[in-house]
């Protein structure tokens, strides 16, 4: 794999988990505005909503802690490609946290169409689309790569 397909491949798995939650998202809200959907549960007790809430938090800030304490073993990696593969497997399990707790607040709209979980799902897409977003400014930024690195990077 040279560094281009690494980009990417990398972009290619960020957009994919967008889309999907993205994509139900679409689906759920066009058919409650339009009145062909009812909500599955209107009267979502507290402790659902609690739960829910729950899965999104541990989910999001789970695959923060984890990317954190991981992408340490790739800025420690003894070579470029290396460290190139530890990013990528760092990311992969951060993206997917995002994508559980994305589904998780997209579940919760379409279970009691709550503005609540609207509000969650649209602060994940922005933290996502603003914080994630693999690009070569941020892989150099996370495995604070040196010069010589930057430069075999090639991106």
């Amino acid at each position: 794999m040279n560094n281009k397909s690494f980009i990417t491949k990398m972009s290619l798995l960020y957009y994919f988990t967008l889309a999907l939650p993205l994509g139900f998202f679409v689906y759920v809200w066009l058919h409650f505005y339009d009145g062909s959907l009812q909500p599955l549960m209107p009267e979502v007790d507290i402790t659902t909503n609690l739960l829910i809430i729950a899965i999104i938090l541990l989910s999001a800030v789970g695959g923060i802690i984890y990317y954190k304490r991981s992408i340490q073993n790739a800025i420690n990696a003894q070579n470029l490609r290396l460290k190139l593969t530890g990013f990528m497997t760092s990311n992969i399990v951060l993206f997917a946290a995002f994508e559980v707790a994305s589904l998780a607040a997209v579940f919760g709209y379409f279970l009691s169409e709550s503005g609540l979980f609207l509000a969650v799902y649209v602060g994940l897409l922005f933290y996502s689309t603003t914080k994630l977003r693999p690009d070569r400014q941020r892989v150099i930024k996370d495995l604070k790569l040196s010069e010589e690195e930057k430069e075999q990077l090639e991106i």
